[in-house]
Formats: structure tokens, sequence, C-alpha cells
């Protein structure tokens, strides 16, 4: 049998599920204060799966900056997030979903396209403001379409200001 939940710990799962929808639309909205505004002043960000390299202790400014440069030469992205399970513990929180990311960019009069699919796992603190997410994992399960699609992206958009 479920154990049954309170209205706060429903609310609490509802708001941190919430924030990872306008984590996700805010990409692809390009509305970077909305998407520096789902994360903590401190994050850590685990994107091994997709990037390599280390798990990265940042800002969440400069989270969002590097989001933008990734972002800002695609004609279009669409981030898919659902199934979210999430947990309350302590003013702690944790939020499971999976993701399908739809990416696509041009290279003259061809739309080049990449599609990836996985699991978010995204932790959050409990702040005035709300729930934020405080570290965020992506595990890429499986893609499909061109690889390269973000050297494709960011090779149309000029250097200047970056």
């Amino acid at each position: 049998m479920q154990p049954v939940l309170r209205d706060q710990e429903l609310h609490a799962r509802t708001a941190m599920a919430d924030v990872l929808i306008q984590f996700a639309r805010a990409i692809d909205s390009r509305d970077w204060d909305v998407y520096q505004s789902q994360f903590a002043t401190a994050i850590e960000v685990d994107y091994r799966s997709l990037l390599g390299g280390d798990v990265l202790a940042i800002s969440a400014a400069d989270w969002a900056m590097q989001a933008r440069r990734a972002f800002e030469g695609f004609e279009t992205t669409q981030h898919f997030i659902s199934n979210q399970v999430c947990q309350v513990d302590d003013g702690r929180g944790t939020c499971e979903a999976y993701v399908c990311a739809e990416h696509f960019a041009r290279t003259g009069s061809e739309l080049e396209f990449w599609t990836m699919g996985g699991n978010y796992r995204a932790e959050f603190e409990q702040t005035d403001e709300g729930w934020k997410i405080d570290k965020l994992r992506l595990e890429v399960l499986w893609s499909r379409g061109n690889p390269n699609i973000f050297e494709i992206a960011s090779a149309g958009v000029p250097s200047k200001g970056r």
C-alpha cells in the first residue's frame, strides 16, 4: 500500500517537477534568465555521459552562459521531460525524469538533427524563492542523427562577443 502523502509533500513534488519543466522550456525558448532562475547560486553539474570530462562545480550564472553559447546556433530545439518521480526528505528533494531532446541546425540548405534520450537526476534545495536545482546529472541512454550537431550549430555563430 502506498503511503498517504501530505499536502505539503505533494506541493513540493509538483514544484520540483515544474522546475525541471521550466528548465527544459527555457532552453527551447532561449530565456536564459528563466533558465538560470531554476538553479541555486552554486551548482554541481554532471554531463559526463554527454560531454566527457569532469563533474563541474559552477555558478548558476556561468552555467546559464555556457548553455546560451551552446544553444545559440540551433535553428530550434525541443526538450521533453516526463515520468518525473520526486521525493522530499528534510528540506532536500530529488527528482528523476526521462528526457528526450531534439536539436536542429542548418548547414547551408540542409537541416541536420540529433535526438537524444536519457535520464535526469536533479537534487534540490529549498530556498525562500522555492525549490532550486543544486545538483544535476544527465545520463544519455541513446541517440540518433548527427552527433556533431553542437559543432554544426556553433559554426554558424559569429565569435564576436563570445
